[in-house]
């Protein structure tokens, strides 16, 4: 009896060939969401240096001069919550302080609006005049920096509203300070947001 020298055939080949290109895709698509998440993470670093550099700088300062350095207090909607509204719209408001285009960079990175990331990860402020975040001036992939004074505790709720009626009762003042930044081009979502409640 002969015996007979059988290989794939080519329906065994193809489901094969099927299975690995499966394999590979999955494989590739997995080391491209990591690259974006590692990506996101970077520019997240960027954004939270923007901010905590701009909090610093608020918190060292004299707060009574704090409205003059923000854009003044602004008023909030009851019920609205400032990070869920859209770039540039009211009540944020651009960082007013004007950039430090110092010799010695990357200077003071609590001032002015608009940054750029250069390459080796250095910040840099971009010269110019913007009326808001969403200026046309302003250059693809620039960081922008939003603020809002708040008058208030940063939600009207009931709890608020008794911590809120408490420290009107001692006289002081309250304020919430927003900080916001992004990157033009981005989503809200992926915007950074921090606050702080100063009272005086």
């Amino acid at each position: 009896m002969r015996l007979a020298n059988r290989g794939f055939t080519l329906i065994e080949a193809m489901i094969a060939m099927t299975v690995l290109a499966i394999g590979l895709l999955g494989t590739f698509m997995g080391l491209v969401h990591a690259a974006t998440v590692a990506r996101e993470g970077q520019l997240r670093q960027f954004k939270t240096a923007l901010i905590d550099a701009k909090i610093q700088r608020l918190m060292l300062a004299d707060k009574s001069q704090l409205p003059n350095m923000v854009g003044g207090v602004q008023t909030v909607p009851d019920g609205v919550l400032p990070p869920s509204l859209g770039i540039a719209v009211a009540p944020w408001v651009i960082d007013p302080s004007p950039g430090d285009f110092s010799v010695s960079l990357p200077g003071d990175l609590g001032v002015g609006a608009v940054f750029r990331v250069l390459p080796d990860g250095e910040i840099r402020p971009v010269a110019g005049a913007f009326a808001s975040c969403t200026d046309s001036t302003i250059p693809d992939g620039a960081y922008c920096r939003e603020l809002l004074l708040q008058g208030s505790l940063p939600l009207p709720t009931t709890v608020n509203a008794q911590v809120q009626n408490s420290i009107n009762a001692t006289g002081a003042r309250s304020f919430t300070l927003w900080v916001r930044t992004f990157r033009k081009g981005e989503s809200l979502s992926l915007a950074v947001v921090e606050r702080k409640v100063i009272i005086l």
